[in-house]
């Protein structure tokens, strides 16, 4: 899975979490509405914490272009 292609997700799910949790709070029970807004952020991590492992990995682990500058003798 690309954590990547998900980032506009983040801002997102808590939204969505928020905006359940404020139309339909009131008719729900306190557990469901913990368990929403819980879940939101929990899943908006997970989604975040993916990205950040990896933009931590190598882009390419068989190219080594780090360091070249050509001949400089």
């Amino acid at each position: 899975m690309n954590f990547l292609d998900l980032i506009w997700a983040i801002p997102l799910i808590p939204v969505v979490g928020f905006v359940t949790n404020g139309l339909f709070g009131k008719k729900m029970p306190k557990t469901a509405v913990a368990a929403i807004a819980a879940g939101a952020v929990l899943i908006a991590f997970c989604i975040s914490a993916g990205a950040v492992f990896q933009l931590a990995q190598p882009a390419h682990s068989g190219s080594n272009t780090v360091g070249r500058a050509g001949n400089l003798a």
